[in-house]
């Protein structure tokens, strides 16, 4: 069943162009840095940083409130805001496949995870 929530996750972030890759969940005992900001340090590479900033203010895009996380209504907004309608039982279940500390919220982690290249 857990393979049908990605493939419909999948439809919501694939088709955006933010070249998504869904990950399966990580575990609890992983660290979760929930500050955008928290993520870079002076050794990370220029094109990393680049990337990074990039994900950063897409992931702005999609918090509107600005608490550093997205919930399913802002994941509806902006889908809304691009022509798409998205049901808030597809919005929280495309969270749900992400959400690592299962807040039922994306913070920065899950979102930069769910759009690693290559994955």
């Amino acid at each position: 069943m857990a393979t049908d929530r990605v493939s419909k996750s999948s439809k919501w972030f694939s088709n955006k162009g933010l070249r998504l890759s869904l990950h399966r969940r990580r575990s609890k005992s992983s660290s979760t840095l929930s500050s955008p900001n928290s993520l870079m340090s002076p050794y990370t590479p220029k094109k990393d940083r680049a990337r990074e900033d990039e994900l950063k203010e897409v992931f702005r895009h999609f918090d509107s409130d600005g608490d550093g996380r997205i919930s399913a209504l802002e994941l509806r907004a902006y889908f809304r805001s691009i022509g798409e309608y998205m049901s808030h039982e597809e919005a929280q279940s495309a969270i749900n496949d992400l959400d690592a500390d299962q807040d039922s919220m994306l913070d920065f982690q899950d979102f930069s995870e769910a759009n690693e290249e290559g994955g």
